[in-house]
């Protein structure tokens, strides 16, 4: 989450899970406010599923598990997983969970190529302009979220972070007890602290 301005990773431990049994995509197509209601159903009836993810005008669900558990849920069938969003920019704006489907409305009237994962808060967002970047930070800090540039051109890369949160002075602090000499990812770190 930091971009590589706290700390740089020396080693890793992995903790590996055994390949489940079975996977499967399963998809629905429909108006947004179907899809929303088929995602809140699924969220709250399927067992765990591993991913709940909302584009334009399609709802996307990742199930694993025992062959028992992989079937396809009412009103789906199986699918491909869902591509990522394309546009001159990627921009993750991240809400409450909550917030999701009051986001992708909005993202959705305006057009945008999107992936929200519903029950998790994220949503990748496909931009062409500074405008729609501004736009979507002005819509996730409207429902108390943030909106950071992940990829794009210069133009869109100025200001990766966008306006600086209340607890920049900490952050600075910690940034300056992990990188006292600048060296982490310089530029890179959010208020432009370097």
């Amino acid at each position: 989450g930091s971009l590589g301005t706290l700390g740089v990773i020396t080693q890793v431990t992995l903790k590996l899970w055994p390949t489940p049994p079975a996977r499967g995509w399963f998809a629905m197509e429909g108006p947004l406010e179907e899809r929303l209601a088929a995602a809140e159903r699924i969220r709250a009836e399927q067992w765990r599923p591993a991913a709940i993810l909302l584009t334009p005008g399609r709802l996307s669900v990742d199930l694993v598990g025992s062959a028992a558990d992989v079937t396809a849920p009412p009103g789906t069938q199986q699918a491909q997983a869902p591509a990522e969003p394309t546009g001159r920019g990627l921009v993750d704006a991240g809400v409450a969970p909550v917030a999701v489907a009051a986001v992708v409305r909005a993202v959705e009237a305006l057009g945008h190529d999107y992936v929200a994962e519903f029950g998790v808060g994220q949503i990748r967002v496909a931009i062409e302009t500074a405008a729609d970047l501004d736009g979507l930070r002005t819509l996730a800090g409207t429902h108390g979220g943030h909106a950071v540039v992940v990829d794009g051109p210069d133009d869109l890369r100025a200001d990766p972070w966008g306006a600086p949160p209340p607890g920049l002075a900490i952050m600075r602090r910690i940034k300056q007890a992990f990188d006292p000499a600048g060296v982490l990812n310089p530029g890179r770190f959010i208020g432009a602290a370097g």
